[in-house]
């Protein structure tokens, strides 16, 4: 059983990662029942090292600036409320500016490091020029009491600048305390509901809604980073990454 199931989270593109934290969970309630932990026979471990040798490529495809503009367009065709347009629209820019995981900006029942109001800090309205700071109280692989915090840089004259677009969305939000991103009825934006109006947006502009995701979002931040010159530890440091890893997010 244990090997059907390791073998269809492969088969559904689960990375080894995922799947042997699935399979850790499994093995700590069967040692907390004092029984056999059947992750640790000799056959899921060889599975789990072929997995690992085998790895099928990342097949998302990043979202480019051009895409992301396509994408932010979309949104008046596809959603009528002013409010639902402006939520979206700033939630495209600032998961490409700020280089986020989907879950640091949306949330479910097991979320951890979705952002609050409160981690944001946004300058004078005077201080045309200033950043909008953001920061990660935690984030994956943080440990306690760590934070990393960017600065998201204004784009002036520009219908798709990420701090004017956070100042219009926080006008028509409010501000009450929670997450950052709410629905027009105070709901926290759900990862599901990010995800269903993506793949609509992805869909009206004829791509592909299984390459490209929420994660398409970061992995074309990262790929347009490094074009432009930004060196190996600040694109680690921008993007969170606690390894070598942010190099498989470049893409040519």
């Amino acid at each position: 059983m244990i090997s059907q199931f390791v073998a269809s989270l492969h088969q559904n593109g689960s990375a080894p990662a995922t799947i042997t934290s699935k399979l850790s969970a499994i093995s700590f309630l069967h040692k907390l029942l004092g029984i056999s932990d059947p992750t640790q026979s000799f056959t899921i471990q060889k599975l789990l090292l072929a997995i690992r040798k085998h790895r099928v490529p990342d097949g998302r495809l990043p979202i480019s600036p051009p895409i992301l503009k396509s994408l932010i367009d979309s949104l008046q065709t596809l959603t009528n409320l002013q409010y639902d347009q402006q939520l979206f629209k700033t939630m495209y820019l600032f998961a490409f500016y700020a280089m986020t995981r989907i879950s640091e900006i949306t949330w479910d029942a097991n979320s951890q490091h979705t952002l609050q109001l409160a981690n944001l800090q946004l300058p004078p309205p005077t201080e045309i020029h200033a950043p909008i700071m953001v920061r990660f109280s935690s984030f994956k692989h943080s440990t306690p009491g760590c934070s990393a915090s960017i600065a998201i840089r204004p784009q002036h004259g520009s219908i798709y600048c990420p701090v004017s677009n956070m100042f219009e969305y926080l006008s028509l939000r409010g501000n009450r305390a929670g997450c950052l991103f709410l629905r027009s009825d105070g709901s926290p934006v759900s990862k599901n509901c990010f995800a269903r109006k993506l793949r609509c947006c992805v869909a009206h502009l004829g791509l592909d809604i299984h390459k490209i995701t929420p994660h398409s979002f970061r992995i074309g931040a990262a790929t347009h980073a490094a074009q432009h010159g930004v060196s190996d530890s600040q694109l680690r440091s921008l993007g969170r990454w606690s390894s070598s890893a942010y190099s498989i997010y470049i893409r040519p």
